[in-house]
């Protein structure tokens, strides 16, 4: 254990508490060791990358990663999470995992140490994927960088070092089940799709976002029924699990104003509010749309027939499959006595995509 750790075990007597109900099992791991500092120092190294790499490139050019090194670092993981699907499903299997409510085992059985040690693997997973924020950094894809894509990737890595400190199995296999399925669907996309003659072959990008969400709604469902149906697992790690799942589905409004136009693209899969907005435009998800909105967004609002003075600014807003994204329209003149019902008809979708104004 670090100094600092043996620190907070004397002078934070419920720290002290928790460890002695620690798993024992997980104590000298990799990164676990009962100890969240080094967890916590990768996890500020990420946010201070965070925070200054855009500033270090600002004035840079971006820098050249190659097809072969984007191939095999998506590859790479859509490997490793092919693994850990097979490993979890054939331990819950040959443990004879109960699907809807399984309680906390401590067994050094091979089949549950098989669960045990897949989620470190999960674990260790999320630091490898800080990768992917840094790259998008190297290669100045700054609006990929939303408040929640960092907040997701941060905090994912606190989170399972919690889990694998002090409940690494039972209800604990549901989420990384489901959500490395969906990684395998990814980053299988990603990888291909660094290969320039292949991205217009990917027919399945379209449905990476329904995946997500079928997961986020499965896995949210499944923890939720354990707390109502009193599941003999730690019950402040099912109210933990499922209020991460909360905070991730969010759907974010932008207002637009004078001095601000909002507009919306999805630069990697066309994420997309369905549930508010129904199927996407074909032009939305077409490459030539998410590849120019970010860098000219005037002259992609020009083509929808908007032109907005100068001095407004214009922030572009890069959809993710964990935050999407609402444009509310500027009210347009004469409109402030209108009624709801009134308002309804002309507030369209593409105002709420933020490539039009509403006008009446």
């Amino acid at each position: 254990m670090t100094w600092l750790n043996d620190l907070l075990i004397e002078h934070i007597p419920i720290y002290k508490h928790a460890l002695k109900h620690a798993d024992p099992r997980t104590k000298d791991w990799f990164l676990v060791w009962h100890d969240p500092i080094p967890t916590i120092t990768l996890t500020l190294i990420y946010l201070a990358i965070v925070l200054y790499g855009p500033r270090y490139m600002k004035y840079r050019e971006a820098f050249h990663i190659s097809t072969t090194v984007l191939f095999t670092y998506n590859m790479a993981l859509v490997l490793l999470s092919a693994y850990i699907v097979e490993e979890i499903f054939v331990g819950v299997y040959r443990c004879r995992y109960n699907l809807i409510c399984q309680r906390m085992n401590i067994s050094y059985d091979k089949n549950e140490m098989k669960i045990t040690k897949i989620l470190w693997f999960y674990y260790f997973s999320k630091a490898i994927e800080f990768l992917d924020t840094i790259f998008m950094i190297a290669r100045k894809r700054f609006t990929q960088i939303t408040f929640l894509h960092v907040f997701h990737h941060s905090s994912m890595l606190l989170l399972w070092w919690v889990v694998l400190t002090w409940v690494p199995s039972g209800q604990a296999w549901a989420g990384p089940f489901l959500n490395s399925i969906v990684h395998v669907i990814m980053y299988s996309y990603y990888a291909l799709s660094a290969i320039p003659s292949l991205r217009d072959k990917l027919w399945w990008k379209r449905y990476i976002t329904q995946f997500q969400l079928i997961q986020f709604v499965i896995v949210l469902s499944h923890t939720l029924g354990g707390i109502i149906y009193g599941c003999d697992y730690p019950l402040w790690g099912q109210l933990m699990l499922g209020g991460y799942m909360i905070t991730i589905m969010k759907v974010n409004e932008l207002e637009n104003t004078d001095k601000i136009h909002n507009l919306i693209v999805c630069t990697l899969c066309s994420c997309y509010p369905r549930q508010l907005l129904g199927v996407p435009p074909g032009w939305y998800k077409s490459r030539s749309y998410r590849v120019r909105a970010p860098k000219n967004p005037r002259s992609i609002l020009k083509e929808f027939g908007t032109i907005l003075p100068n001095d407004m600014k214009i922030q572009v807003h890069d959809s993710t499959a964990d935050l999407r994204y609402l444009v509310i329209p500027r009210r347009p003149a004469n409109t402030q006595t209108w009624s709801r019902e009134q308002l309804l008809p002309i507030v369209t979708r593409d105002a709420m995509i933020g490539v039009c104004d509403i006008t009446i």
